[in-house]
């Protein structure tokens, strides 16, 4: 299996899965589109009504959006779907929390990082904040996009070709999802694509090995979440682009663009970046030695 990860790969059955899982992505925001236009259109307000949850409410409808796709396109393969990924598993709450402390980590480290570099400093601390909304949103948010990116996405990538094409490719769509973020609305093509380029390896390679090394989605899950909350809720940073309103830590974050970030937030500068892969880079090459990176079925086949 070592050296078959790499060998063997089956270039129409790699394109085929390629084009399934750019067509479901791209499917997934056209529905996105238009459940959001007949929402505003038959209840202007229904978002401002549900007050500090409107984006709460925002990423349900994303889950269940996804998820029903997903049940369109795999039918009756959809209970193994959700067999294979480990998201209905006696070890959730395990992987839950073990992806919280990983997150949490890996943040405290880039944000160490940064501190070294003199472009983020703590002003004030703020403990009188409602930290309910952030957690449903922030939860919602990475089941969201783990479910899409490295259950259904990874999944057809590394059926199609083996876990090394599924690792990249999900990584880059996962980065460059963020491609419409308002955030970017006036900014040069340029910065557009290295902050998405960033956040595709920065994030997509560490939640891709959280996931390889238990082959379990609650731990990329946990991760996830934990790293959003850190980084918006509690070190009081942009997130992807996103204000995420009150935060722990009153934070300063200043300096040149590559080293903050810009209007992007963090995920696009130099300091996360650099751990970001360094942890993903470490966790991929755990999870290669504990032998759950998959070769392509072909070489499997042709073993049998």
């Amino acid at each position: 299996m070592t050296n078959s990860v790499f060998r063997n790969i089956n270039l129409k059955s790699v394109s085929w899965s390629g084009f399934c899982a750019t067509g479901y992505f791209v499917l997934l925001i056209v529905a996105l589109n238009l459940i959001n236009y007949f929402i505003r259109r038959c209840s202007p307000k229904f978002f401002q009504s549900c007050g500090p949850y409107s984006n709460c409410v925002s990423e349900l409808i994303l889950v269940a959006t996804a998820v029903s796709l997903m049940f369109v396109f795999l039918r009756r393969r959809f209970p193994n779907f959700i067999r294979e990924t480990g998201l209905i598993s006696k070890e959730a709450p395990l992987d839950l929390a073990r992806g919280i402390g990983l997150g949490m980590i890996v943040v405290a480290t880039m944000f160490g990082a940064m501190s070294v570099l003199n472009v983020y400093s703590i002003q004030s601390f703020n403990l009188h904040i409602n930290l309910i909304p952030p957690l449903i949103l922030f939860f919602l948010g990475g089941l969201s996009e783990e479910l899409i990116f490295r259950g259904f996405i990874f999944s057809i990538l590394e059926k199609g070709g083996n876990t090394l094409i599924a690792v990249i490719g999900s990584s880059l769509l996962f980065g460059f999802a963020h491609f419409l973020n308002p955030s970017f609305d006036g900014q040069e093509f340029g910065y557009i694509a290295y902050a998405c380029a960033f956040l595709s390896f920065e994030a997509g390679l560490p939640f891709s090995g959280a996931y390889l090394i238990a082959r379990r989605l609650w731990l990329p899950i946990g991760f996830h979440w934990a790293w959003n909350i850190m980084e918006g809720t509690v070190f009081g940073a942009i997130v992807s682009g996103t204000e995420s309103g009150p935060s722990i830590f009153v934070s300063r974050v200043e300096g040149d663009t590559l080293l903050t970030g810009g209007v992007f937030g963090p995920e696009a500068s130099l300091p996360f970046f650099t751990v970001g892969v360094v942890y993903g880079t470490l966790l991929l090459v755990f999870a290669y030695k504990k032998g759950r990176w998959r070769p392509t079925e072909s070489t499997d086949t042709a073993r049998a």
